[in-house]
């Protein structure tokens, strides 16, 4: 099993297994949030005069965030099996 630095940096970007379906979900999920919550304002917040300018840098934080701790989640675990059960079959036939 390689190291976690090794896995974070040459991993695949793409793969079928759970660990990759949470990791999309929680990245588009977790930049919707952030949308709404730094482009549409709800919550009020008042970012001073430089309104567009702070708020991009907000943005790309955040998305750096998301990225970041979606990337996580496509680490595997110590002392899981290699092959993982696939998320689909793609041998799946309709009677």
């Amino acid at each position: 099993m390689a190291s976690c630095d090794d896995q974070y940096f040459h991993n695949t970007c793409f793969e079928c297994s759970l660990e990759y379906f949470m990791a999309y979900l929680f990245f588009s999920v977790f930049n919707m949030f952030g949308y709404f919550l730094i482009i549409y304002n709800v919550f009020n917040f008042d970012y001073g005069s430089n309104t567009n300018t702070i708020k991009f840098l907000i943005s790309c934080a955040w998305f750096i965030f998301s990225c970041f701790f979606s990337r996580i989640f496509c680490i595997k675990k110590n002392n899981t099996p290699e092959h993982e059960p696939l998320l689909f079959k793609s041998d799946f036939t309709v009677l």
